[in-house]
């Protein structure tokens, strides 16, 4: 299978929007010879705890996904996956919405 590496952030540090690689590493477990996070991770290059950090971002606000979706990658520079971490640990969209709002 070839792997849609354009798609993550690369050994080149060549970013890309944080909500891409989270939906393209969750499609990519949904293929059949993907078995786990720790394949991604290998493949990739990157420890199994930074692919389960960029998925943790599926568990934002769906606006606050649109959101990031929607910008460009230059733009979404400011948003690393690093910086929207914090949100995914609080509970609830409206408190998830509230702390993006202070960050924006």
């Amino acid at each position: 299978m070839e792997w849609p590496r354009q798609s993550f952030e690369s050994a080149h540090n060549v970013r890309v929007n944080p909500m891409k690689q989270a939906l393209a590493m969750s499609q990519l477990l949904e293929t059949p010879e993907i078995r786990s996070k720790a394949d991604i991770a290998k493949h990739l290059g990157i420890s199994r705890a930074r692919v389960t950090q960029t998925l943790n971002l599926l568990k934002l606000a769906p606006d606050i996904q649109t959101y990031i979706l929607s910008i460009t990658d230059e733009e979404a520079l400011f948003f690393t996956e690093r910086c929207l971490r914090p949100l995914t640990q609080i509970s609830g969209p409206e408190a998830q919405r509230a702390a993006f709002r202070e960050m924006t």
